[in-house]
């Protein structure tokens, strides 16, 4: 059984058996890290929400024009780009059927992932960039 004793400090935790109760008391300091998350939560979606966004429109065929608005928000900040993020947006415009676009975008995303020595993106980006040369 479990009593609060102020929504955002403390509870105490009640444990009866038979003719025995223990009471233990539990506080914690919330307020700062609610109050922390309230305000990254109110200041709009970040690269990573922007990101999860796009993904998911990409990957149900949903509005690609969307998908593309919220992947280039995540990829916009150029000194913070992630590879995966920018191949993201390489993919959305081969889905639109802007393949010039997808084989730039993709080079930028090879040389990221160069940099950060991820060999699997390195090769999923020539193999993209060979097959979009085709169309």
């Amino acid at each position: 059984m479990t009593s609060t004793t102020s929504a955002t400090k403390s509870a105490t935790i009640d444990l009866i058996w038979d003719d025995f109760l223990i009471s233990i008391p539990l506080q914690a300091e919330v307020d700062s890290r609610v109050m922390a998350s309230i305000e990254k939560a109110m200041a709009g979606p970040g690269q990573n929400e922007y990101y999860a966004a796009a993904s998911y429109y990409h990957e149900a065929n949903k509005d690609l024009a969307q998908a593309l608005v919220w992947i280039r928000k995540a990829n916009a900040d150029k000194e913070n780009q992630k590879f995966w993020m920018v191949r993201k947006e390489a993919e959305i415009l081969a889905a639109m059927g802007n393949y010039r676009a997808a084989i730039e975008t993709a080079t930028l995303s090879k040389e990221l992932a160069e940099k950060a020595d991820y060999e699997p993106y390195i090769r999923n980006n020539e193999e993209s960039i060979r097959e979009w040369k085709r169309n």
